[in-house]
């Protein structure tokens, strides 16, 4: 269709209908026909076949086909163009079949009038623009619906071969975790051994040889510990089945978390305080995580607290079920560019310039395996660890962890040693 023109093919063999429905056409006030006439398919297919039009009107027998072929040859030389077709009064079921086909409607002989040719043409021409239109969106939908099932396809696909190959590494790891705690624990003990039979077998009076055997016993312990933080973030921190849960009074770990690190608060000089809720409180834990938790908190405030210092371990309830405690000092805080990354493992501000053999002398740096440990088994108990700066200096470190509904048979501690417990200092 040209923007003054409507480009129709009339097949019809009968002249004086013919001749009528170009009257009709001349009549409808549509806009200027360029109409072609073809008396019969052969005609009408070449027509097709060499021009393209707006809307075929045809009559459906005609001397060289009949009924439904007829249709079905218009339809598949130019399947994108709409056809009417036309009919006797005889033949309107025949009409509804080729409808049913694919035609966009059908016209009576007899009862074409101008304005009803008006309105079949252009909802035709409309209709068949749409439908076009529909065609060609389901077709741009199906391919981007192909392309994007055949991407998730493949991200699947590469998502299965990386879980793969995590479950590989993961019992590569587990292996490299069972050899790595034999050939390293094993060697290291031998030497503590040594150690300790050389200092034995030392004189008394060989002081500089004593000092030598003392530094490298020191050095050796050291080497344990590390080895230990390094399996331990292995083996703990891959998933929740590795905890054993048992219902504790925490004042108890408290203490006992407390005991473990007092002779290196006295070497220090420093003052221990804790400090707890009125009443005892029960919670459901892996009582050796969160001891090591309570363990690495106190070694790092001892480590940056002066000598002199105070250290100070809280525990109270919030709201019904939740337990947070604080490790809090008054040593040399943490610098604010290192905060984001406290709990990452093996992150260490370390000072170059700043060495000792005291793993609890000021400022002592260790390898970043602590705090990263210190996350690891609170979130395995479904908590949240965080630090926040003291106003008046130092650092406050605390984490938070579900309580578990207090049992009768589990409460290891009465009102009256809690009540003892509270501000005691050690």
């Amino acid at each position: 269709m040209t923007q003054n023109s409507i480009e129709l093919l009339l097949v019809e063999d009968n002249p004086g209908d013919a001749r009528l429905i170009q009257e009709h056409l001349r009549d409808a006030d549509i806009g200027r026909f360029h109409c072609v006439w073809a008396q019969l398919l052969s005609e009408a297919l070449d027509n097709l076949s060499m021009h393209r039009f707006d809307v075929v009107l045809s009559d459906l027998t005609l001397p060289d086909s009949q009924g439904l072929a007829t249709f079905d040859r218009i339809h598949l030389a130019a399947p994108g163009t709409p056809v009417l077709v036309l009919t006797g009064l005889n033949d309107q079921e025949l009409a509804l079949q080729a409808v049913r086909n694919g035609a966009q409607e059908y016209l009576v002989k007899g009862e074409v009038e101008a304005p009803l040719l008006k309105r079949v043409i252009r909802y035709a021409i409309e209709r068949n623009r749409i439908q076009a239109e529909l065609r060609d969106l389901n077709t741009n939908l199906e391919c981007r619906v192909a392309e994007r099932t055949q991407e998730l396809t493949t991200a699947y696909e590469a998502l299965a071969k990386a879980n793969q190959e995590l479950h590989e590494l993961d019992k590569m790891k587990s292996a490299f975790i069972d050899v790595t705690s034999h050939e390293l624990r094993t060697p290291v003990q031998i030497l503590k051994g040594m150690m300790q039979i050389l200092q034995m077998k030392t004189p008394d009076g060989n002081a500089e040889l004593l000092h030598c055997l003392q530094s490298s016993s020191q050095a050796v312990r050291r080497l344990e510990r590390i080895v230990a933080k390094a399996l331990k973030i292995g083996e703990d921190g891959q998933s929740y089945t590795r905890m054993t849960l048992q219902a504790v009074a925490i004042l108890d770990v408290i203490e006992a978390a407390a005991r473990e690190v007092q002779p290196f608060v006295e070497l220090r000089n420093q003052r221990l305080m804790l400090s707890a809720p009125t009443v005892p409180l029960t919670v459901s834990i892996d009582r050796d995580k969160i001891q090591d938790v309570l363990v690495n908190l106190l070694t790092n405030a001892i480590k940056f607290t002066p000598d002199g210092g105070c250290l100070r371990v809280t525990a109270e309830l919030k709201g019904s079920n939740l337990l947070e405690v604080h490790v809090i000092d008054n040593g040399t805080g943490i610098n604010d560019k290192d905060l984001p990354h406290l709990f990452e493992p093996f992150f260490s501000s370390l000072d170059v310039y700043h060495h000792s053999t005291g793993e609890y002398e000021f400022q002592k740096r260790g390898i970043g395996l602590g705090l990263a440990l210190v996350r690891k088994f609170v979130e395995m108990h479904g908590g949240k660890v965080g630090m926040m700066q003291n106003s008046g200096g130092g650092s406050d470190f605390f984490f938070t962890i579900p309580v578990a509904p207090p049992a009768a048979s589990n409460q290891t501690l009465s009102a009256e040693s809690s009540s003892a417990f509270i501000g005691m200092e050690i």
